[in-house]
C-alpha cells in the first residue's frame, strides 16, 4: 500500500497577536536514490524535493506511518540559498505517532530545492547467475542479475538505484527504531541531559559517516539500449550503481541485469571422494575472474550459479547443475 507522505492541517492561531506561521506542503519527489546493503537490513535513501518556503518562519510535516522508515536518521539540507535558510529542527509531537514536524525559517520565498535524508529497512538485494556451456564445454557464457525487493512499505518511484556488497556493524537494528512507538520514548518520558547529549553525538557521527561514504549523484536519463551496472571500490565496501532508474513498488521484487559475459573460458573437473560424496564422481566447473578469463574488471558478489549446456542448433538448453558461491574477489595476475 502506498504511503502519502503529503499533509495539508489548517493551522489554528492562539491568538490574534501570534504570528503567522505557514505549514508547508510535502511534494512529491523530482528525484530518488537508494543504497541497499546486503550484509545488513539497512537503505540510505535520498529525495530531492522543491519546498515552497515564504520568507519568515515556516513548518512542514513530515510521516512515516505504515513504513520501516528509521525516525531518527531524517535529514533535511537546503541545494540552493542555504545562507538564508535555517532548518532548525525536528520535533515529534508529544502524542502523535509517525509524525515529524520541521521548523524552517526562510530568508527568501519562493520554490526552494531540498535534500531529505533517511535510513530504512525492508529493501533487499540478492545476487544469482546462469551459466551457458558451449557445445565442447571449453567456454560458457556468464549472465549476472541482481533482484531488488521492497517490502518496506514505501513506494519508490524512477529510483537510481545502488547496491553495497560489505559487512557493516549496526548499533541498532534499522527496523526495531522503525517500530518503536515514539522516535525517543513516551511522551513526557524524563531523560537526563546526559543521555541527550549521548544520543546527540551518536547520530551526529552516524550523519558524519553518509556524508563522508555517499555522494548525491544526479538522476540519470532513461538508457536508449541495455541497462549496465557501473561498479566502483569504496573503501571497504564495493559499489554498483544501475544505469537509469527503476520503479520499486513495496511488495515487489524486480530483476535487474549486473553483466553479461560471452565465451568465458572454463575447466572441467573431476572428483572422487567417497568419504564427502559417497561412491558419486562430482564434476566441478572451474573459472576464475580475471582478464585471462574474459572477467576481472570487478568483484563478483557471492549468489547461486546454475549451468545450462547448448543442445543443437535449435537453441535448446539442458540443464547441467547449480552451486552457491561466496563473494569471488578479482585474481591477481
Amino acid at each position: 500500500m502506498k504511503r502519502t507522505l503529503t499533509f495539508i492541517v489548517a493551522l489554528t492561531l492562539a491568538s490574534s497577536t501570534q504570528a503567522k506561521v505557514d505549514l508547508v506542503t510535502l511534494p512529491s519527489r523530482d528525484t530518488v536514490q537508494l543504497t541497499i546493503y546486503n550484509s545488513a537490513d539497512m537503505t540510505l535513501v535520498r529525495e530531492s524535493r522543491a519546498l515552497t518556503l515564504k520568507d519568515g518562519k515556516n513548518k512542514l510535516q513530515f510521516s512515516w506511518a505504515n513504513t520501516l522508515i528509521d525516525p531518527t536518521s531524517l535529514e533535511m539540507l537546503p541545494k540552493a540559498n542555504a545562507d538564508r535558510i535555517d532548518i532548525a529542527e525536528l520535533v515529534y509531537p508529544p502524542r502523535v505517532r509517525n509524525l515529524g514536524l520541521w521548523n524552517i525559517d526562510s530568508g527568501v520565498s519562493g520554490k526552494v530545492p531540498v535534500e531529505i535524508s533517511y535510513l530504512t529497512s525492508g529493501l533487499s538485494w540478492r545476487a544469482f547467475y546462469m551459466g551457458t556451456l558451449a557445445e565442447d564445454e571449453k567456454t560458457m557464457r556468464l549472465q549476472g542479475y541482481v533482484r531488488v525487493t521492497n517490502s518496506s512499505g514505501e513506494d519508490y518511484e524512477n529510483a537510481q538505484t545502488r547496491l553495497i556488497v560489505g559487512k557493516v556493524h549496526l548499533l541498532d537494528e534499522i527496523a526495531q527504531l522503525a517500530s518503536r512507538q515514539y522516535p525517543y520514548g513516551r511522551p513526557g518520558e524524563g531523560i537526563v541531559v546526559e543521555e541527550l547529549e549521548e544520543r546527540a553525538l551518536e547520530t551526529a557521527k552516524r550523519m558524519l559517516a553518509r556524508r563522508e561514504s555517499f555522494a548525491m549523484a544526479p538522476a540519470l536519463p532513461a538508457p536508449a539500449g541495455p541497462k549496465e551496472i557501473t561498479k566502483e571500490g569504496l573503501s571497504e565496501y564495493f559499489l554498483y550503481t544501475i544505469e537509469g532508474t527503476e520503479t520499486i513498488p513495496t511488495g515487489w521484487s524486480k530483476r535487474l541485469m549486473s553483466f553479461d559475459t560471452d565465451d568465458v573460458p572454463v575447466v572441467n573437473l573431476y572428483k572422487y571422494e567417497q568419504q564427502r560424496y559417497g561412491n558419486s564422481v562430482v564434476r566441478f566447473l572451474s573459472f576464475k575472474n580475471d582478464k585471462e578469463h574474459e572477467l576481472g574488471e570487478t568483484p563478483i558478489p557471492g549468489g547461486m550459479l546454475k549451468v545450462y549446456r547448448n543442445a543443437g542448433d535449435a537453441g535448446h538448453l539442458s540443464y547441467t547443475g547449480q552451486s552457491s558461491f561466496k563473494y569471488v574477489q578479482v585474481h591477481p595476475r
